[in-house]
């Protein structure tokens, strides 16, 4: 039998420097500009969770009919890093753009991963 690879989705995740205000410091701000990103990316969220830490620092989860979007927060390092994993590929460009000026962050980076799967094919 041969094998092919099938695409499963893509995975990304953008790293966010220097960052500070509300929206970086609150978690519903955090959930809602997650729900922004959403948006701006055509998914569609079924579900939420988030958790503010304490003395500092948040983790927000947004379930997506396409997957999943999570923003983790260290405000100590003025740090923010948002996992995302769809099904298809995604132009996170335009969204990390965002992202970035929302919490007013001096520099990001986005690595991306396809996900795939090898399977046997009669």
């Amino acid at each position: 039998m041969a094998q092919s690879s099938i695409m499963l989705g893509q995975q990304i995740t953008a790293s966010f420097d220097g960052c500070s205000g509300a929206t970086f410091e609150n978690c519903e701000r955090l959930t809602d500009l997650l729900r922004q990103v959403v948006t701006r990316l055509g998914f569609e969220e079924v579900a939420h969770l988030s958790h503010a830490f304490s003395p500092q620092g948040s983790t927000c989860v947004l379930i997506l009919a396409q997957s999943h979007i999570i923003a983790h927060t260290w405000p100590e390092y003025r740090a923010l890093v948002i996992d995302l994993f769809a099904c298809g590929t995604i132009d996170f460009t335009p969204a990390a753009e965002l992202v970035k000026a929302a919490v007013n962050a001096s520099a990001y980076r986005v690595e991306e991963r396809t996900r795939d799967i090898e399977v046997e094919r009669a």
